[in-house]
């Protein structure tokens, strides 16, 4: 978001903006003087079963199961609370829908970049995915855990590596969906088409409410109420709304969900990194090894 402020010239906003997460994270991060670990919160070497062991349809599914059991439990107030304080105690179900946004993310990289694959299977992988993205966004309507998928695929160790042009071109249609040409048109157009039971994304509707908080309530006069102001921030959380009128009806698959580990198996950043260079050693570690 801050990039984007910067892209279209907003620098005292994207200033504000990135100050105030910083101070967020400095408050979040706890002082420890023991070395972090370099694995995610549950990260496991040996598994039972893979993500190509079950059909795309089947664990897109699944990730809906879950998606729908936090969205549904998402309070539009909880929304307007977060635009105007971010504030974790007042949207305590947001903060947690949006975790495990960023959780399916990174549990998404480290299914692709684990140790133990060679680039045929890991290749495969990235294809199973993309494959479970389609589902997601044709059967089950579910934008939410498809830009979780993407945003992991679109990550820099992952799309450092050098994949075949049928990866390449298989991420085509879902690049141009998150196009952020015309705020985002192509993904607001493909969400208007949908119809509950339905999951947003719903990073890109905090975005348009934290811009909309930042107009003031009363008019010029100061008397008045800026009834725009108010009419946008409806607009904006009435997706939200429209997209809770009706739920899914699928039966968890124990084997499946037994894969996913809650979205906790995951490495961390630096050991996505870590995985990412004994794949294909960065241009200053091969400078190293020839020096």
């Amino acid at each position: 978001m801050v990039h984007q402020m910067l892209s279209d010239g907003n620098l005292k906003f994207a200033q504000l903006l990135r100050n105030a997460l910083v101070t967020k994270l400095n408050q979040l991060i706890p002082v420890n003087t023991k070395t972090a670990p370099l694995v995610g919160p549950g990260f496991k070497s040996n598994r039972k079963f893979a993500v190509t062991d079950f059909s795309p349809e089947e664990i897109a599914r699944q990730m809906t199961v879950l998606d729908n059991e936090l969205f549904q439990k998402v309070d539009v107030s909880e929304m307007l609370y977060w635009a105007k304080e971010q504030n974790e105690e007042k949207s305590p179900m947001l903060t947690h829908f949006t975790m495990h946004f960023n959780n399916v993310s990174q549990w998404t990289k480290t299914r692709i970049l684990e140790r133990g694959v060679d680039m045929r299977v890991r290749v495969k992988v990235v294809i199973h995915f993309v494959g479970i993205m389609k589902a997601l966004r044709d059967i089950f309507n579910n934008f939410n855990s498809y830009l979780a998928i993407l945003s992991a695929i679109e990550s820099s160790p992952v799309s450092r590596l050098d994949w075949p042009d049928r990866v390449i071109k298989s991420l085509e249609e879902p690049r141009a969906l998150i196009d952020n040409k015309g705020s985002f048109k192509n993904y607001r157009e493909a969400f208007a088409r949908a119809k509950p039971p339905c999951i947003p994304y719903i990073g890109l509707y905090l975005q348009d409410l934290t811009f909309i908080e930042m107009q003031p309530k009363l008019l010029e006069d100061g008397v008045s109420v800026n009834f725009t102001k108010r009419w946008k921030q409806f607009k904006s959380v009435d997706h939200i709304r429209f997209a809770q009128t009706k739920q899914y009806n699928f039966d968890p698959n124990p084997d499946i969900l037994s894969l996913f580990s809650n979205f906790e198996d995951f490495a961390s950043d630096e050991e996505l990194w870590t995985f990412s260079n004994e794949i294909k050693p960065s241009a200053r570690a091969q400078r190293v090894v020839h020096s």
